[in-house]
């Protein structure tokens, strides 16, 4: 049986949800840190987040059907899981990387994957990773099964981690609205 928890975490800035997401991922599980905005003192999303935004905003949202709309939101979601597969197979490649030159305890392991997206380092690599990608997803068409790309690139990680519980945190989902 498949264990599916969602939770969400709102508070203003400055109100300790980077800080939770820090204090998860070197206690209790693997934290893929996934930054939306850059941070509380510079404004704007992430370059990743920015290509998204970007690539989803160029489509014909004006005077469509009901159903082309539909496609395209679908099309923008699956596009937003390819981006987050970008992440995870990311994360699982510098882990790799990591345990081939020593294999860090499972605390350690932890620590390096958060401090690897908090960082900010991953975002070349992974908007490069993403725009390689994204052309599976064009408005109104999806080339591929985005729920596979992610799921498969979630294990994977979690795999890597050497770690049962793996946790999606997304930091600054505010800079979307």
């Amino acid at each position: 049986a498949q264990n599916r928890r969602v939770q969400l975490l709102m508070r203003e800035s400055g109100g300790g949800k980077s800080k939770l997401g820090f204090d998860l991922g070197t206690q209790y599980a693997s934290v893929l840190f996934i930054r939306l905005t850059k941070g509380k003192d510079v404004p704007g999303l992430t370059r990743p987040f920015d290509e998204w935004v970007t690539k989803v905003a160029s489509w014909d949202w004006g005077d469509i059907s009901r159903d082309r709309r539909v496609s395209q939101t679908k099309c923008a979601i699956a596009l937003l899981l390819v981006l987050i597969s970008c992440y995870a197979d990311f994360g699982s490649a510098a882990l790799a990387v990591i345990r081939g030159m020593y294999n860090p305890d499972l605390p350690k392991r932890r620590e390096l994957l958060l401090r690897l997206f908090l960082s900010g380092q991953c975002e070349d690599a992974v908007q490069g990773e993403f725009s390689r990608r994204a052309g599976l997803i064009r408005r109104g068409e999806i080339a591929v099964n985005p729920w596979t790309m992610v799921v498969s690139s979630l294990r994977t990680l979690r795999s890597v981690c050497g770690d049962m519980d793996l946790i999606l945190f997304f930091d600054g989902v505010q800079g979307l609205v």
